[in-house]
């Protein structure tokens, strides 16, 4: 991908091309990523958008989601134990 300000190769967004190229997806899916890519970057640019910046914010945001479904997938693991230990409770009570 080139930057059109420069004309210099954008490393980063050829890199992802790149990879896109590596797992064999269609040449569609190549070509429409490139546009969206280019057009973000352009939008960062225009707007003053540190691009790298706001990825590695997405980034730390996507882990910390991370961490927090993991904790509600816990709880509710927890959750769920509790509820069949009072049901095979009741069910024991119930029976005598």
């Amino acid at each position: 991908m080139i930057d059109d300000s420069t004309y210099e190769l954008h490393r980063e967004a050829s890199a992802y091309l790149d990879s896109l190229r590596a797992r064999h997806l269609s040449w569609n899916t190549e070509r429409v990523y490139a546009g969206r890519s280019a057009l973000y970057l352009t939008s960062c640019a225009a707007h003053g958008v540190d691009w790298s910046r706001r990825l590695q914010q997405v980034r730390q945001d996507n882990t910390q989601l991370s961490r927090r479904l993991e904790e509600a997938e816990d709880d509710l693991a927890a959750a769920r134990t509790s509820l069949r230990r009072m049901i095979l409770d009741k069910s024991r009570t119930s029976d005598r």
